[in-house]
């Protein structure tokens, strides 16, 4: 008696296994690092305030989940000199920071006040291509320092939806110009249901990997023959 082994590979889990595999691999793809530079203050605005504007669009970036890393200027600081960041101030020197810090992009721009209203305008540059990927301009009531940080969020994703690396819905842009105060859930705000996919992308292909894995195994049959 002879037996032999007989694989019955499922029409379904596999193929379906490599889509989801290629799928989170898309998911958990980012758009490469990027070096925040601190917002250089013009007319009307002091340098501190420039500064708290400056954290405000660092969170806000992270918020968005485009980019894999985002680097503050505290982290370019700890990670070199200081004074050489805070020193950096012409787009080529920025530019070249970047690059050697491993960024892929440079973000930077500057607050002021125009008559009665803050101005905020941000530039983010390729290192790679040395060209501009997006830029913004985001105008708030210069009744408060507050109106000034709620600016950074619309400027954020307006940069990144001309850049091309963010997809805003109707509903999304509606609540940025009607309820700027309204905080959206930061998984949520930018790409969607997108940053949810990416965070749970891995675990979803491990496991329908596991069970295509799983029918595979069970597709093993053990069929009587003879033998001479």
């Amino acid at each position: 008696m002879v037996t032999r082994l007989h694989l019955r590979p499922s029409s379904t889990l596999g193929p379906a296994c490599l889509v989801l595999m290629l799928a989170g691999g898309v998911a958990r793809a980012a758009s490469g690092a990027v070096a925040v530079y601190p917002l250089a203050a013009k007319a009307g605005v002091p340098q501190p305030t420039a500064d708290l504007v400056t954290e405000a669009l660092v969170n806000e970036v992270r918020a968005s989940a485009v980019f894999s890393r985002v680097m503050s200027p505290r982290d370019m600081e700890a990670m070199g000199d200081q004074d050489a960041v805070r020193q950096c101030t012409s787009e080529a020197c920025m530019l070249e920071m970047a690059g050697a810090f491993g960024a892929d992009y440079a973000l930077f721009g500057t607050v002021g006040q125009v008559g009665s209203s803050y101005l905020v305008n941000l530039k983010l540059m390729s290192v790679r291509e040395l060209r501009i990927a997006g830029t913004a301009s985001q105008r708030a009531a210069a009744a408060s320092a507050e109106s000034l940080l709620d600016a950074t969020r619309p400027a954020v994703h307006s940069m990144l939806q001309q850049a091309g690396l963010m997809r805003a819905s109707s509903k999304d842009r509606s609540q940025v110009a009607t309820a700027p105060r309204k905080r959206l859930n930061p998984l949520l705000a930018g790409l969607g249901v997108g940053g949810v996919v990416a965070g749970l992308g891995a675990g979803v292909v491990s496991l329908a990997c596991l069970a295509a894995a799983v029918a595979i195994r069970a597709s093993l049959e053990v069929v009587p023959g003879s033998g001479r």
